[in-house]
């Protein structure tokens, strides 16, 4: 009987159920169904890992579930099944590691050879499967996450604005323990957080029984024993601090500032009891808390021995600390630890070093020399602290770190983490009215510009009601209900609250400046949209002379306004002045933001127009193709925006007469804008593209 298989890459939309909040899953498929592994995983306490599927197209179809990825995935799969499946899944980020569990080890031999960066084995005895298993789990759920940072990233100008991937990730470690010690906690979001472990912990009678000695005997001066200690407390916050679960983080909170303020604590003694005689340059900062040995031996043990290669790399690190008080605390844990035998040192999270040396120690294991370093950390995230602080008016501290997702455009998390906030805070609290607020800027970049708007006005009615002579902030408020409008198409309604904001801010705010470049933009765009474009100049005029004195030259801001004013020019056919403001911005963008920033494929669109109006159709789809890839990275996959890429790609293939790569592109375009359709300035566009789709 020969078993058809079904691979398709088609990412589901359906949700996944996630009952591994330790963010494995062991992947087993076995047609014949066996109970074999189910039962001995059980014991062996993967169990609570482990997910059977009997039927190839389910356990494909699972593999492939956008759900999955902030989950790793450990696979076993049967040989013959093995050599038909991987050439199509072995490229998914999220599996991690495979097995292959067969009756024949040579048979397999050669071929898994194509599979050794992720393959664990070939295995034949059952026994040995699950002793690799448990090995790589247990490995995996104790590694420590780490950020390298090169020093040449490490800029006194470092905002949140030019951050790139890696840089937001160092920032996160360095900003989130000052932003959980600043927020209330609640005995609520524990329970919560308890009833979940025990359902993921179901039938594991073990841990079950140490949750509930968690419940009934945790308090902030046995944090360090409950970190320490082989249980479930260990691998959830690891786990969570690793992905940066948002929801985890938020509910445990508790135990990172506990544990954080008792190494605070013991620093101060640790230091005064040492021996104060004594006194490559990139970063690395660990991002969780960082459990060190005194004795090179043990480190060494926990260093492994190269068995995780060539995916994980063993490595030795010595760190030199300066005896001396440090913002980020490290004590030796011994006294207060589970585990009393062992010398520990304990660092907090966000802990930085700088590498000294980096070198091979033995053919298997990496030396890797640190010395503990914070001062111009320390600096770089005061500053991103206050520049955070003043973008959202003073609002309280609680609130930056969900800021500063946002402004890094990691909108999921910013979203959650807004919406766990919301859930904690009474209605009338006045943070809500930010919450709010930034939950419409969410769902405007996301393109869904109605929730948006009823975001933006719970957030103006709230402060109406409590906030009433506040007008700073009801300014910003107007301000983002005039954008979203704008996105509408509704030009009448957004010149209304634009123009309020501009009234507010004359009279409350005339001596902040920069506040005047945003709302002089936004009359600027809409000004042009509705065809006066004399008017739209005056204003982009008024900001850009306000720019050049409060702005540095190569400022993303600047790039913005250069931008829009070239916008202006291309819509008034002068098409020459248009490149010019266009090659500026463009300059300076690729100065200052990531290669990867939205900004930059809104250059690289206007720049593919300009060469399309000037007849140079090749040059015109290269930029449109280099602004879609960008944006593919970064937008939810039916953005408006990517369907105005899609219309620009195919525009220009028909002008390069390549009619089959013009339709498939509009037909791309109208897919998104048919889902859109509730957007009066979309519905108009949808037209345009069907007209585009009949000349074709």
């Amino acid at each position: 009987m020969c078993t058809q298989i079904r691979l398709s890459k088609k990412k589901s939309n359906k949700p996944v159920s996630n009952n591994s909040i330790q963010g494995i899953e062991v992947i087993w498929f076995d047609p014949k169904n066996s109970d074999y592994l189910s039962r001995k995983a059980r014991l062996r306490s993967i169990g609570n890992y482990l997910k059977k599927f009997d039927d190839i197209n389910s356990c494909v179809d699972y593999l492939f579930s956008n759900k999955l990825n902030s989950r790793k995935l450990f696979l076993i799969l049967p040989g013959s099944y093995g050599r038909k499946i991987l050439p199509f899944v072995y490229d998914e980020t999220n599996i991690t590691f495979i097995y292959i569990f067969c009756k024949d080890e040579e048979k397999h031999k050669e071929w898994t050879e194509l599979y050794s960066n992720k393959l664990r084995g070939v295995f034949v005895d059952k026994e040995q499967l699950l002793t690799k298993l448990n090995s790589d789990i247990d490995f995996y759920t104790k590694m420590i996450p780490i950020t390298v940072v090169p020093e040449k990233k490490l800029k006194k100008e470092t905002s949140c604005y030019n951050l790139n991937e890696e840089e937001a990730l160092f920032m996160w470690n360095q900003l989130l323990i000052d932003i959980l010690n600043r927020m209330p906690l609640t005995s609520v979001s524990r329970k919560d957080l308890l009833d979940e472990c025990r359902q993921e912990y179901q039938g594991d009678n073990i841990e079950l029984c140490k949750i509930q000695e968690f419940e009934d005997t945790y308090n902030a001066d046995n944090v360090i024993e409950w970190y320490t200690r082989d249980a479930f407390l260990y691998r959830l916050l690891n786990r969570a601090l690793r992905t940066r679960d948002i929801s985890i983080i938020f509910r445990f909170r508790f135990v990172l500032v506990d544990l954080h303020n008792r190494l605070s604590d013991l620093h101060v003694k640790y230091i005064d009891s040492l021996d104060k005689t004594e006194n490559i340059n990139g970063r690395i900062a660990m991002n969780s808390f960082t459990s060190t040995s005194l004795s090179s031996a043990t480190a060494l043990e926990f260093a492994g021995h190269g068995t995780g290669r060539p995916l994980i790399e063993s490595v030795l690190f010595e760190i030199e600390c300066p005896i001396k008080l440090s913002t980020k605390p490290y004590a030796n844990i011994q006294k207060y630890s589970y585990l009393k035998t062992e010398d520990e040192i304990l660092f907090t999270i966000g802990t930085t070093f700088r590498i000294e040396s980096v070198e091979q120690y033995t053919d298997d294991i990496w030396f890797v020399k640190l010395i503990l370093c914070e001062d111009e950390t320390n600096s770089i995230k005061d500053e991103l602290i206050d520049e955070l602080k003043s973008e959202i008016d003073q609002t309280a501290d609680v609130l930056t770190l969900a800021r500063f997702l946002y402004q890094m455009n990691d909108l999921d998390k910013a979203e959650e983490f807004y919406t766990l906030l919301l859930n904690e805070l009474p209605s009338s609290h006045p943070d809500v009215i930010t919450i709010k607020n930034d939950l419409g800027g969410i769902y405007r970049e996301n393109g869904e510009y109605l929730q948006a708007l009823q975001n933006h006005k719970e957030a103006l009615k709230l402060h109406r009601l409590i906030m009433p002579h506040d007008f700073v902030q009801r300014a910003a408020i107007y301000n983002d209900i005039g954008y979203v409008y704008e996105e509408l198409g509704n030009y009448s309604q957004s010149l209304k609250y634009h123009k309020k904001t501009l009234r507010i801010r004359r009279k409350h705010q005339p001596y902040y400046k920069v506040h005047f470049v945003t709302t002089f933009g936004h009359l600027a765009s809409v000004y042009n949209q509705i065809g006066r474009k004399i008017l739209a100049l005056k204003y982009h005029m008024k900001a850009l002379n306000i720019m050049k004195k409060y702005y540095t030259e190569i400022s993303p801001e600047l790039a913005d306004t250069y931008n829009n004013i070239g916008e202006v020019y291309l819509s008034m056919q002068n098409i020459e002045t248009a490149r010019v403001y266009f090659e500026k911005s463009l300059e300076i963008r690729l100065k200052s933001l990531p290669s990867d920033h939205r900004s930059l494929a809104t250059s690289y669109s206007n720049l593919g127009q300009v060469y399309d109006y000037s007849n140079d159709h090749q040059k015109g789809l290269e930029y449109h193709q280099k602004s879609l890839n960008i944006l593919l990275k970064c937008l939810p996959p039916n953005h408006i925006d990517l369907a105005a890429v899609y219309n620009n790609i195919g525009a220009s293939f028909s002008d390069l007469g390549d009619f089959t790569s013009a339709l498939i592109n509009q037909k791309k375009a109208l897919r998104i804008k048919c889902n859109l359709l509730s957007s009066p300035r979309v519905q108009v566009e949808a037209v345009i593209s069907c007209c585009n789709i009949g000349v074709l």
